[in-house]
């Protein structure tokens, strides 16, 4: 499925199914270019191995063997990037479809998310769609002044996953530690927000 970022550039979302078989594709096609330029460098290596060091192509044997090599690496290296930028471009536009589901046309409850998705919640992991689901929710608990759960458990729900609910209790954070929270652009109100969350 397309849809557009808030860039306005068009991605492609995959559902996890879709995903496990792009990721698949990647990596087969991957695989079989690494193959063959293995066993082109093997070649290489043998036919070095019988040259001495003084015969006249042994070092163009070696800039050969040594092109492979990189060309090798630089493989490895494009499928790693291309593997991650199709999870992070599906994760985002996931992230990006709830917290549009939660808000709405609302412009500022909006940048309220975005800002604790990216500097207060900066740490949480989102390694699986559970943990992006629990960060997606926390954020919302951060910036809604009155959170209305149900709503945002419907919306997690619909989108098949769920998760934990806020904290509780009488919350102790040292002044200290509130000094250090005013250095990253936190307020004592988001401290007791991220209490009534359940994020800390």
């Amino acid at each position: 499925m397309i849809v557009k970022n808030d860039a306005g550039e068009d991605i492609e979302v995959f559902t996890p199914e879709e995903l496990q078989a792009k990721e698949k594709e990647i990596t087969d096609k991957h695989t079989a270019e690494a193959t063959k330029l293995k066993a082109d460098l093997a070649l290489k290596e043998a036919d070095l191995a019988k040259l001495k060091e003084t015969d006249k192509n042994f070092g163009e044997l070696r800039a050969a063997k040594e092109a492979l090599e990189k060309k090798l690496s630089d493989s490895e290296t494009a499928h790693k990037t291309e593997v991650d930028k199709i999870k992070n471009e599906s994760a985002t536009a996931q992230v990006d479809g709830l917290i549009k589901a939660i808000v709405g046309e609302d412009v500022e409850m909006r940048k309220k998310m975005d800002f604790h998705m990216t500097k207060t919640l900066a740490g949480m992991p989102v390694a699986s769609k559970a943990e992006m689901e629990e960060k997606v929710k926390s954020a919302y608990r951060l910036s809604a002044d009155v959170p209305d759960i149900d709503k945002v458990n419907g919306i997690i729900s619909s989108a098949g996953g769920g998760g934990g609910e806020g904290g509780g209790g009488n919350l102790q954070v040292s002044p200290e530690l509130k000094q250090l929270g005013r250095n990253f652009g936190l307020s004592d109100a988001d401290w007791e927000n991220a209490h009534k969350a359940g994020v800390i």
